[in-house]
């Protein structure tokens, strides 16, 4: 589980997290709703150590947090294959590791993309 206790973040001024507390528990899924500029992205930010917090508290922050981007973040040039490859840690195992890109690119339905550049690259 991660907890965020009164935390606080701005850009330029503008506060767009303001002493937000949330429970954000392991192995369920959890879905962040919100208009236009409320902080959704800040927030996942904040929670995959891209952004830090100007106050407040996170607990029990040892888990690894990873989510799509809105833009487009894909490492150009590179093979559908090699940008999930890039993204999962800690395995060694190259067979273990193609297993798991393959049912990542199947669970995408991006599987016949696999070693495609530039139609994989537009997909996102």
């Amino acid at each position: 589980m991660i907890i965020l206790k009164n935390v606080c973040k701005s850009y330029n001024g503008k506060q767009v997290l303001k002493n937000l507390n949330i429970e954000i528990k392991q192995n369920k899924i959890t879905c962040i709703v919100g208009k236009l500029g409320i902080g959704k992205t800040t927030l996942l930010s904040v929670l995959a150590n891209l952004e830090e917090i100007e106050s407040g508290e996170i607990i029990n922050y040892a888990n690894k947090v990873s989510f799509v981007f809105q833009r487009d973040t894909l490492i150009p040039n590179t093979r559908g294959f090699d940008n999930f490859k890039y993204i999962i840690d800690g395995i060694n195992d190259k067979k273990a590791l193609k297993r798991l890109v393959d049912e990542y690119l199947k669970k995408f339905e991006m599987f016949d993309k696999k070693y495609e550049y530039k139609e994989f690259h537009h997909m996102i």
